[in-house]
């Protein structure tokens, strides 16, 4: 199982509900909060946990996403398996990471992110992976584009964030709706 970790204020729970109602379709989603456990959906187990910020994420097959608001200093243990992926809007939380030697991907609108966008309008985009990464099961991803059709309004940051954690945990695209191709509701 793949386990998720919203990382930062657990109040906001956008992230959280974009992450839901885009995975339901393929897995089965267990998510936990600090009110609520659930599971929704057919398919492998994922574990969607929004968490605040925790000083401990240790465990294999884990997915740390970095919210805007996420404080690093509450970081102590996070275990080497962890891959954390982060928005390059956020430059104090990279130079952390950094120092924290983490294993980082990096996601944003700059053609130096690992992830980005090669287009982008208001019904679809084209991302691009620039640079091969891991999955979390140790394959290597060829840097690709991956097409996203919107079928609801979106932020350009949380997509990102959503193809990337795609990408580590390892879904072939392919396999869900045609040639690396996603839709984004």
């Amino acid at each position: 199982m793949v386990t998720i970790v919203l990382y930062g204020d657990r109040q906001d729970q956008v992230l959280l509900h974009i992450f839901e109602r885009n995975l339901k379709p393929s897995f089965s989603v267990h998510t936990v909060t600090a009110g609520s456990i659930r599971t929704a959906g057919n398919g492998p187990d994922i574990l969607i946990v929004n968490s605040g910020n925790p000083h401990t994420v240790k465990g294999k097959n884990c997915i740390v996403v970095l919210k805007p608001d996420a404080d690093m200093g509450r970081i102590r243990d996070f275990s080497r398996d962890v891959v954390v992926l982060a928005n390059s809007a956020c430059p104090e939380q990279l130079r952390q990471l950094s120092e924290m030697k983490l294993r980082t991907i990096v996601c944003g609108l700059s053609s130096k992110d690992t992830i980005t966008y090669s287009s982008l309008n208001e019904n679809d985009a084209a991302v691009s992976l620039q640079r091969t990464i891991e999955t979390l099961q140790g394959r290597s991803v060829e840097p690709m584009e991956i097409t996203v059709d919107f079928t609801a309004k979106y932020d350009p940051s949380t997509v990102l964030l959503y193809v990337a954690s795609l990408l580590v945990s390892g879904v072939d695209l392919k396999r869900q709706e045609g040639e690396n191709r996603i839709s984004f509701q």
